[in-house]
């Protein structure tokens, strides 16, 4: 071998073993690089999730909480409208019984040809009774066959049997109490509002019966007398 060729020979042996390690350096950079990575990856995701798990822990109280506000109230919400609805159907219960009561009475008491009743003041207009009590007023006592009646005078105290043509009703005046003789409302106490005397009617108040309190307009002369005191 020349002296060239052995300089060559020992050259390539000084320089394998440089390349050798440079080749192993760079492979462990690389892999350094490569598991530095994978724990910068793993250390954001971490603590993407630690954030993410103290975000809903924080978030978690306060979305109960409105959970909690909001059902409560939906319950009083719900519980307001359930007592509205009761009061409602009582009232239209209460309502449903006046006028059943009303119908029933134009059904079954419609406007009779009688009308004496206990305890209303007549005015006796005809002299067949005598002329003593002619024009003179009394309170009936006691109603006989639904025609006649016992007149007990206010002046002078006497008792005298009466047909209801011998009397007429009396129409007190305003703020008093009357009976009611006919109609639907017949056999109910009311307050005598205001007359009308071009129509022969009144307006009354009912004190008494299933609609109690009710004004009734039109009412006529004859079908309500002034209650004794």
């Amino acid at each position: 071998m020349t002296r060239k060729g052995c300089r060559n020979l020992f050259r390539n042996k000084l320089r394998k073993p440089l390349i050798w390690r440079r080749t192993k350096m760079k492979q462990c950079i690389q892999i350094c690089n490569a598991m530095m990575k994978k724990k910068k990856i793993a250390f954001n995701f971490g603590a993407a999730k630690s954030s993410r798990e103290s975000e809903s822990e924080s978030v978690q109280p306060e979305t109960s909480t409105n959970v909690l506000k909001a059902a409560a109230a939906e319950a009083a919400s719900t519980s307001k409208k359930k007592e509205k609805d009761d009061r409602k159907r009582k009232k239209s219960a209460l309502e449903e019984i006046r006028e059943m009561e009303e119908k029933k009475k134009k059904t079954e008491n419609p406007k009779k040809d009688y009308w004496l009743a206990k305890g209303i003041v007549v005015k006796v207009v005809t002299k067949r009774l005598g002329e003593k009590y002619y024009k003179r007023k009394g309170v009936i006592k006691e109603v006989h066959d639904l025609y006649t009646g016992f007149v007990k005078m206010i002046d002078s105290g006497t008792t005298i049997k009466v047909d209801q043509m011998h009397v007429e009703t009396v129409i007190p005046a305003e703020g008093k109490q009357v009976l009611i003789l006919n109609g639907v409302h017949r056999g109910c106490k009311a307050t005598l509002l205001s007359l009308d005397s071009d129509k022969y009617c009144v307006s009354v108040k009912l004190d008494s019966g299933p609609v109690k309190g009710r004004t009734v307009n039109g009412v006529q002369y004859e079908d309500i007398s002034k209650l004794a005191q």
